[in-house]
């Protein structure tokens, strides 16, 4: 049910928001595979998460929603608004500021739109929805407690040129000795790709097309 309704989330993003098109030379950062949890559930955030300057990047719309949040844009002046329970949020695309119930709240990264998607910094969703925000930099993970509960999730993939044994035979189920032997390999040459998978001991073709198709391994 959840998932479903992130779908929706995502399909409703370009029909409710004004796509301003690529932005050429876009400052904001780079683009990397970030995990964002939301109370235990994965959010599908269409491969939009930056960093910049050691600052996340995340999908206003996306997490607002899936926090439980209204989300209204308007396009004259460009400006999201949100509404959760008691807290009306106002976010003006390229303002320094948000406002909270009226309070200003200072943007260390304006938002910004790229594809029909307007960019947050991950603290102002703290800030201003007074969710529990956490953010795991070894595994690029970032864990939300809609509540305001501190939780920090596990990740849902394995990030296997960091991943200890522990993660490697939880994650991907296999064997200690397996995983023993990942760490050995990688000391010796960093995984890059799937096909460097080949060089585990026992791992061949088809073995190698269903840890694929699994799709839990990050490089």
């Amino acid at each position: 049910m959840f998932r479903k309704r992130l779908r929706n989330v995502w399909c409703g993003i370009v029909a409710l928001m004004i796509c301003w098109g690529p932005v050429s030379g876009f400052a904001f950062g780079e683009y990397v595979d970030i995990e964002v949890i939301i109370d235990g559930e994965l959010l599908d955030t269409g491969g939009m998460t930056l960093i910049k300057d050691g600052r996340v990047i995340v999908p206003m719309r996306g997490v607002f929603e899936a926090l439980g949040a209204n989300i209204d844009w308007q396009p004259d002046t460009r400006t999201v608004r949100a509404v959760k329970g008691g807290r009306v949020v106002q976010l003006t695309i390229g303002e320094s500021a948000a406002l909270v119930n009226g309070s200003p709240i200072e943007l260390s990264v304006p938002g910004q739109i790229v594809k029909g998607r307007t960019l947050v910094p991950l603290r102002f969703v703290s800030e201003s929805t007074g969710a529990y925000v956490h953010w795991n930099g070894k595994e690029r993970v970032v864990s939300i407690s809609s509540d305001g509960t501190p939780q920090v999730y596990p990740s849902h993939f394995v990030h296997i040129n960091s991943a200890d044994v522990d993660t490697l035979t939880r994650i991907i189920h296999i064997s200690r000795a397996r995983a023993e032997q990942i760490i050995r390999l990688r000391e010796e040459k960093k995984f890059e790709s799937y096909e460097d998978l080949l060089r585990i001991r026992g791992i061949g073709e088809v073995r190698l097309q269903q840890i694929r198709e699994q799709g839990l391994i990050r490089f």
